[in-house]
């Protein structure tokens, strides 16, 4: 179970204030994590197959699932998360 906001483009939970990403003015961005996010844009230029790929091996540890199942597990998370709803792999934000 989370707890607290989750970062809307890697479904990470955002525990303390300094976690938040920002805007191009320097204010918290509240749907980001600072990992993703930071003075108003992406920190990476990704597609939700990327940002998959980039999230199942933890998810694996983390689960102590197998590939497959962490990656449908991932993919299924993220596209409930605002930076890939309702878009294909060819978003990139």
């Amino acid at each position: 179970m989370l707890y607290g906001p989750r970062c809307q483009s890697c479904g990470v939970a955002i525990l303390r204030p300094d976690e938040f990403g920002t805007s191009s003015t320097g204010v918290k961005a509240l749907d980001y994590c600072r990992h993703c996010y930071d003075k108003g844009v992406f920190l990476e230029d990704l597609t939700l197959e990327q940002m998959v790929d980039k999230l199942y091996g933890p998810m694996m540890t983390s689960r102590h699932v197998t590939e497959e199942t962490a990656k449908q597990t991932a993919r299924e998370l993220l596209k409930e998360l605002k930076r890939w709803r309702n878009q294909g792999t060819e978003n990139k934000g």
